[in-house]
């Protein structure tokens, strides 16, 4: 059995970067620009957590809260929205955040207004009410994480509201990045560059996708503020596919022989901040010529779209 135990923590807590606290106002104010730009009232941003991390960016970015119950379904009126999350902006500053569990981190969440209801739906029309967002127009941002017993809750509470989709709202606000966020990307970078490490020095002839799995996972958790989304194989004889396995998306049982093309994904989250890491190695270190190819050419086309990345370049 392989030993994964540290003397020490691995990247302490205290020694990696942070948002600074005033800058989530800072977000919050902007995207109220933005719904003042539109004609907005203002917004109702919905973001989904619960321990799924694809789509809690945009309340995360606005009040440094995710919620980790997870999604049950609805049974109103005892609750409703478990594993969301909500902040509404006005177009003139204000803003209140909406949780489902009243134990939410009140350490680490930026934002002085919070309510907690377990029905997230009717705790969010009484915040909206009180915030005059019951009426005229108001953007809607997240409908893809909104589930539609929400998106219809809305509607009828609100007969007076103009619902308008902005899903991309608050991401073109994301797009732009300050300097300490650019500090955490590279922070996060190195992270799951460090994980991708642990997994590809296992990747050798007699292991398999679950011991190279195992040392990245192991090596995530000892990271403080660390969240490995997935690690998805297609090795050997499935190294021809992208994500072939299913669930899990590795084979814990076939062993590596001479000459297998292992190239696992990694991705996950450090403080919020995602990486995402593809690598590739030939089980013995003794790779084809056409395997040579394939791997330079994949590294040459990562190279050539970094070489061309600058300021008024799109990314098409």
């Amino acid at each position: 059995m392989a030993d994964f135990r540290v003397d020490k923590p691995v990247h302490p807590a205290g020694e990696q970067p942070s948002i600074p606290p005033g800058e989530y106002a800072e977000r919050r104010d902007r995207a109220a620009a933005e719904a003042r730009e539109r004609g907005y009232r203002g917004l109702i941003i919905w973001s989904r957590g619960g321990a799924t991390y694809d789509n809690f960016g945009d309340v995360l970015y606005l009040t440094n809260h995710y919620g980790p119950f997870p999604w049950i379904n609805d049974k109103r009126p005892m609750w409703s929205g478990r594993g969301q999350s909500v902040v509404l902006v006005t177009a003139d500053g204000e803003a209140e955040l909406c949780v489902d569990i009243p134990d939410w981190r009140d350490d680490l969440v930026q934002i002085e207004r919070v309510h907690s209801d377990r029905n997230l739906y009717r705790g969010v029309a009484e915040a909206a009410g009180r915030l005059g967002l019951d009426e005229g127009d108001v953007g809607l941002v997240g409908l893809e994480a909104m589930p539609a017993s929400a998106y219809r809750f809305l509607h009828a509470e609100f007969p007076q509201a103009r619902f308008h989709d902005e899903d991309d709202l608050v991401m073109a606000l994301r797009m732009q990045k300050s300097e300490a966020e650019l500090e955490m990307l590279r922070y996060s970078a190195t992270i799951g560059a460090e994980i991708t490490t642990q997994m590809m020095e296992r990747a050798e002839v007699g292991a398999t996708d679950g011991e190279c799995a195992a040392a990245a996972l192991a090596y995530g958790a000892m990271v403080p503020n660390v969240v490995c989304w997935d690690l998805p194989f297609a090795s050997g004889p499935c190294s021809g596919h992208f994500q072939w396995p299913r669930l899990p998306q590795r084979d814990s049982e076939r062993r590596y022989e001479p000459g297998d093309l292992v190239h696992p994904d990694n991705y996950g989250y450090a403080n919020g901040y995602i990486y995402d890491i593809v690598r590739t190695r030939v089980a013995g270190d003794r790779p084809a010529d056409w395997q040579k190819e394939i791997i330079d050419g994949a590294a040459g086309c990562v190279r050539q779209v970094i070489s061309h990345m600058k300021p008024g370049i799109s990314a098409g």
